[in-house]
This record gives structure tokens, C-alpha cells and sequence, in this order.
């Protein structure tokens, strides 16, 4: 069953759930809370609204704008800006939701409603996770530092690394090297090493800019190159 399918007939099993059964028009009959505006949780908080006109959702994100992380390939390999992959969710705002800007702290399943940083306190009916990962830098020996942070960039989630690591690839020498390490599995998503950032921008990089370079591309099977932990509240998805 593929991504899609899934998430389809979550949603369509949430919107089944007593109390949040979908009914033509009058007063919301029930709330959704989505934590993450990502593309998970951007699509399943449009698709509750369409699916279930009478249902309340909110959807928290702690980013102003919605910024394509797989897109960002395009940008480190200069063929697009920043800009090209930012998005306002004003979209989701159009079609009913309710957007919350904010980091969930606190989540308090027998009381059914989430606490934010700032103290506010949301109920919920039903409530979506989906709030992205982040990265335990200090979990990777050598990469505890902020130093070093700055210099082995892994540009993951479209931002201030994705310019980083193309003023890293615009800086690098005719001839110079770049090497990519690969974590050892089981980590999340097997194939994107292979079809996406961090390993797919740079090649594309170096195949348009440096056409008569001696390439080469190393994988390493080190331990953990990129280890990852649930994030409080991360996404980023197209409203």
C-alpha cells in the first residue's frame, strides 16, 4: 500500500470516529489538531476539511512558510532560488484551517489537548502527529561541535545548510573532491542517499559546474552519518 493510500484512508478513518462524524453544514461537531505543516500534515488537514466541512481543524507549525525540503536539491545545485521553493500557507487558511503558529511541548493524552511553548493550551477530539524529524548532531562522533556543524553539513531540511553547502560547492577547488557517507542501516528512507540530498545535489553540482573535473564519489558505511529523533513540531509542506 502505497503513501497516498495510507494516509487516505487514515484520514477518511478519522473522519468516521465518533464525534467527528462528517454531517452537511452547522456547527463544528468536533476539533482536529494536526501537529506539523509538512506534507503530511499540511495534506491531511486540507483533506479533513474538504472531506468534513463541519469538523474544526487546526494545524500548529512553528514555521511561518512552508519550504520544499526535496526541492532544495535544485537549489544547491543552482537551478533554483530559495524563493522558488517557499510557499505561504495561505491556501490551507482559504479552504478552513485554522493555523496556529508554535512549537507543541506537551501532549496530554487524558486530558485530549496540547500545550504549546508559549503556555497556550489547545483541546483536541482527535489529534494528527506529524511533525517531521530532526538531527542529534552530538550522537555522531565528531560533530558535537558547533565548528564542525558548520563545516560537514548534511542541508536535510531545506534552509540556511542548503545555501551553506552550495557556497561550499561554488568554493571548492577545479578538481577537488567530494565525499558522501552513507549511514549503516536500518535508518529512515533507504533509498534517498541514492536519489536525494544530501548525495544527489552535490553530483548534479559538479556535473554542470565542473564538467572537466575529476569526479569522485566515495560511500562509507560508518556507523551513523546522519542519525535522526522525533522532532516537537517540524514540517514542510505546500498548502
Amino acid at each position: 500500500m502505497n503513501a497516498r493510500r495510507r494516509l487516505l484512508l487514515g484520514v477518511g478513518a478519522a473522519l468516521a470516529l465518533p464525534g467527528c462524524a462528517t454531517r452537511g453544514g452547522g456547527a463544528p461537531i468536533g476539533r482536529v489538531v494536526v501537529i506539523g505543516g509538512g506534507y503530511g500534515g499540511a495534506t491531511a488537514a486540507r483533506y479533513l476539511r474538504r472531506w468534513g466541512a463541519n469538523i474544526d481543524v487546526v494545524l500548529v507549525e512553528r514555521n511561518a512558510q512552508f519550504v520544499s525540503c526535496p526541492l532544495s536539491n535544485l537549489v544547491i545545485a543552482g537551478m533554483r532560488t530559495m524563493a522558488d521553493i517557499t510557499r505561504p500557507y495561505d491556501g490551507l487558511r482559504e479552504a478552513g484551517v485554522k493555523l496556529v503558529r508554535g512549537e507543541v511541548v506537551v501532549i496530554d493524552v487524558a486530558g485530549k489537548s496540547v500545550r504549546l511553548a508559549d503556555g497556550s493550551v489547545l483541546p483536541y477530539d482527535r489529534l494528527v502527529l506529524s511533525p517531521g524529524i530532526d538531527f542529534e548532531p552530538d550522537a555522531i562522533g565528531g560533530l558535537g561541535s558547533p565548528d564542525a556543524q558548520a563545516k560537514v553539513l548534511h542541508a536535510w531540511k531545506a534552509g540556511p545548510q542548503t545555501l551553506a553547502l552550495r557556497g561550499q560547492l561554488e568554493a571548492m577547488p577545479e578538481g577537488g573532491t567530494v565525499v558522501l557517507s552513507i549511514p549503516r542501516a536500518p535508518y529512515r528512507c533507504p533509498p534517498r542517499p541514492g536519489c536525494a540530498r544530501p548525495s544527489r545535489a552535490p553530483s548534479c553540482w559538479c556535473a554542470m559546474r565542473t564538467p572537466r573535473s575529476s569526479r569522485r564519489r566515495r560511500s562509507s558505511s560508518a556507523p551513523s552519518s546522519s542519525t535522526t529523533r522525533a522532532s516537537s513540531n517540524t514540517g514542510r509542506t505546500p498548502s
